[in-house]
């Protein structure tokens, strides 16, 4: 089991962002969670096996009609062993 925090910068605020991480969560079978940052990025914690989580984390970088991520940064964290599903912060 890993976890790991994504920080998403660009045009990813709404443009859906939020929305499709939620979907490739489910998709994946990751938990975690997404929540817009005051800085205009998107920050996501996912949680899951590795491969999925690097499934997942590839998933979120292809190129989407509106969101346009500029840079990003992975750090791996520690699990969290309660965690049961993945939401969207607000």
């Amino acid at each position: 089991m890993k976890r790991y925090r994504i920080i998403y910068e660009g045009q990813v605020q709404g443009v859906g962002m939020r929305g499709t991480l939620f979907m490739l969560a489910r998709y994946y079978k990751v938990t975690g969670y997404a929540r817009n940052m005051a800085n205009g990025n998107v920050e996501c914690e996912i949680q899951g096996s590795e491969d999925a989580c690097k499934a997942f984390i590839n998933a979120s970088l292809e190129r989407d009609s509106w969101i346009v991520i500029y840079d990003y940064v992975i750090k791996e964290k520690e699990v969290v062993l309660e965690e049961k599903a993945f939401t969207i912060k607000y």
